[in-house]
């Protein structure tokens, strides 16, 4: 797996749903990427930065990596998002995203294959992802 940026469109989702951890990178409005590094190496796209330009109206949106994402999924909403490789004459990646819940009289285990067929891993975690998001209110 090699790491790769969210796309502009997962995003701007991920923006809807609360998504503000600090990151390397972030999006314009017209989506064009933006490396936030200075020339310390010190993050720039920080929650208070990210305050900061939505309150000069400028609209931005954090680039986090799809596994920096999937992270966020697991540890603030409890979705797991699971990659399964099926071979016959070739590579295929199917997800399965699971809403793990602990609470009483709530569901423990929702889990669901989406359809589609991928063939690339990083592909079908970023569907996985955008998936996941939605499930998110």
């Amino acid at each position: 797996m090699e790491e790769q940026l969210i796309s502009f469109e997962t995003a701007q989702l991920a923006k809807t749903k609360g998504f503000n951890w600090d990151c390397q990178n972030s999006y314009d409005k017209n989506g064009e990427i933006d490396n936030s590094v200075d020339l310390n190496g010190e993050l720039v796209f920080t929650q208070e930065s990210f305050l900061s330009a939505e309150e000069n109206g400028y609209s931005v949106y954090a680039a986090p990596t799809q596994s920096l994402l999937q992270k966020w999924l697991r540890d603030v909403h409890n979705i797991e998002i699971n990659i399964s490789q099926n071979i016959n004459k070739h590579v295929e990646y199917f997800y399965f995203p699971s809403l793990i819940t602990l609470a009483p009289n709530k569901l423990s285990l929702l889990e669901a294959e989406i359809e589609g067929t991928y063939f690339k891993y990083e592909e079908a975690l970023e569907k996985g992802l955008t998936e996941a998001l939605k499930y998110i209110s």
